[in-house]
């Protein structure tokens, strides 16, 4: 992400200028995996905001990270408008973890165009609102969302679906939504050894922490199952 000045002092056409440089970087990258005949790549986008003061506030009173998203989604488009034109199948399955679920929710206009195209979408510990996940399962389906919530870290801000409380409420709305409360296994920090606790997201995502997942089935149902980093230390396999 740019730096948050440079955000700061685009206007539209500074927009439509950095969507159409970062789509042309995005889709060049795609063509040569294409040509490699690699059926699978990433792309990261990783925010660059000032962090609020009171560490559970979200970034309310920052629209920067709001235009950051709209930029960059609006310039994945391209490459997928690439590939489409070519017969190539495109399916997205998508990360976002704390105010990156939250860029995403708020910036629909830049991504529902290729909607369809979207095999999951997995919101870790995030900080979208209510009513923007809201209108983020209304245009994905609830079968697509899977939302993560780690019980062992800091809350994220109130009205978030980070929140168990705001999770439960969309589950009970939107059938077929997936909800899953991570327990990491919390370390002696008297140890020196151990370091911090195991409970950041990155430690969980990245497979180094044992944890329980309990999978909320329904209002008053749930089942578990329990995880821990195998040898090699790569994440664990995907989760149905």
């Amino acid at each position: 992400m740019p730096h948050d000045d440079y955000l700061s002092s685009l206007d539209q056409a500074g927009e439509a200028k950095l969507v159409k440089e970062w789509g042309d970087l995005i889709c060049d990258h795609v063509q040569i995996a294409v040509m490699n005949r690699e059926p699978c790549f990433e792309i990261r986008l990783l925010q660059n905001t000032p962090a609020p003061k009171n560490p559970v506030e979200s970034w309310d009173g920052n629209l920067n990270a709001g235009k950051f998203a709209r930029i960059a989604y609006a310039s994945l488009a391209k490459s997928i408008v690439y590939l489409k034109e070519r017969d190539v199948p495109v399916a997205i399955t998508a990360a976002m973890a704390d105010t990156g679920a939250e860029a995403f929710a708020r910036v629909p206009d830049a991504w529902k165009g290729y909607a369809n195209i979207f095999h999951r979408v997995d919101l870790v510990q995030g900080h979208a609102g209510l009513k923007e996940t809201g209108e983020m399962i209304s245009i994905l389906g609830p079968q697509k969302i899977r939302i993560f919530i780690n019980t062992a870290a800091k809350p994220t801000p109130i009205m978030t679906v980070g929140r168990r409380e705001i999770a439960e409420a969309l589950l009970a709305r939107s059938p077929g939504l997936m909800v899953y409360y991570v327990h990491p296994e919390i370390v002696d920090t008297s140890e020196p050894d151990h370091g911090r606790p195991a409970a950041d997201w990155m430690d969980i995502l990245s497979g180094w922490t044992p944890l329980t997942i309990e999978h909320l089935a329904g209002t008053n149902s749930a089942t578990s199952v329990s995880a821990e980093a195998s040898p090699d230390r790569r994440p664990p396999s995907d989760l149905k």
